[in-house]
């Protein structure tokens, strides 16, 4: 009989698919870059600058004012320095002084400088104005020509003047005592003739005060004497020898005080109260 038909072979089973190769691990996000650190916010601008403070007090404020008349003349402190320390005068002309005068007007401190000179002479009147508190004047008078005036314990004179009457000038008006380097205690005048009234302008020694003296220079006709450094000349006086002095005289500064007598060939002392301590 026919030999039977090969049976088909059988399909060979499917290739057993192959392992699906594992997905490579994605690469590692790389690590972001780390933000720059915020920088510190800048400091805030500077404040604004503040407004100078005040002044310390630093003991008290000078200023020399002057004014001149016809045979008299009379200068007021300012308001904002209104008393008068010291004084100073000068005869315009050769006619000399008859009198330096520290004066009050609304109160007992003494606010203006009056001083006189020979008739038809213009004369100039000098006052070292202050904001010090607790200056007074004291006065004294006398019928020979000569009259001491001197401040109570405790305080020194820092100014003076003198009023010659009955015809005289003035040919003293000084510091006591006048040597050199000597603390202040009073005011010396004295006329040539007549009476004379003598004035000193005293304050309490307080701090400010406290290195107050005087200076004098000598010499012929007239003499210029010099505080030290740091100090203030805050009075002029003088003396001539022979009839009487033209001009006691401070400068812009209150450095130096120049004396002149009416004879060039007088002995002539120039007197300077200096009192520190000036910013220099």
């Amino acid at each position: 009989g026919t030999s039977g038909l090969g049976g088909t072979s059988g399909l060979g089973g499917t290739s057993g698919l192959g392992g699906t190769s594992g997905l490579g691990g994605t690469s590692g996000v790389g690590g972001t870059s780390a933000a720059s650190g915020l920088g510190g916010t800048s400091g805030a601008t500077a404040g604004k600058v503040g407004q100078a403070g005040d002044d310390g007090s630093g003991g008290p404020k000078f200023e020399l004012v002057t004014a001149s008349g016809w045979v008299e003349a009379t200068v007021e402190c300012p308001a904002d320095k209104p008393w008068v320390i010291g004084t100073g005068a000068r005869s315009i002309g050769s006619g000399g002084l008859r009198s330096v005068v520290p004066e009050p007007q609304d109160s007992p401190n003494p606010e203006t400088v009056r001083v006189a000179g020979r008739a038809a002479q213009m004369t100039m009147a000098y006052a070292v104005c202050s904001d010090a508190i607790g200056t007074q004047i004291l006065q004294t008078s006398s019928s020979n020509s000569n009259s001491d005036v001197f401040c109570g314990t405790g305080m020194v004179a820092i100014g003076g003047g003198g009023e010659c009457t009955g015809g005289g000038m003035l040919y003293r008006s000084r510091p006591i005592p006048d040597v050199a380097g000597s603390k202040p205690a009073g005011w010396r005048a004295t006329c040539v003739s007549g009476s004379v009234t003598t004035y000193a302008v005293c304050v309490t020694v307080a701090e400010a005060f406290s290195d107050c003296h005087t200076e004098r220079a000598s010499s012929i006709g007239s003499a210029l004497v010099t505080c030290p450094a740091h100090h203030t000349a805050v009075t002029a006086g003088g003396y001539c020898s022979v009839h009487g002095l033209l001009s006691m005289e401070l400068n812009a500064e209150l450095t130096k005080v120049n004396v002149a007598c009416i004879d060039a060939t007088a002995d002539v002392n120039a007197y300077s109260i200096c009192c520190g301590d000036r910013p220099d």
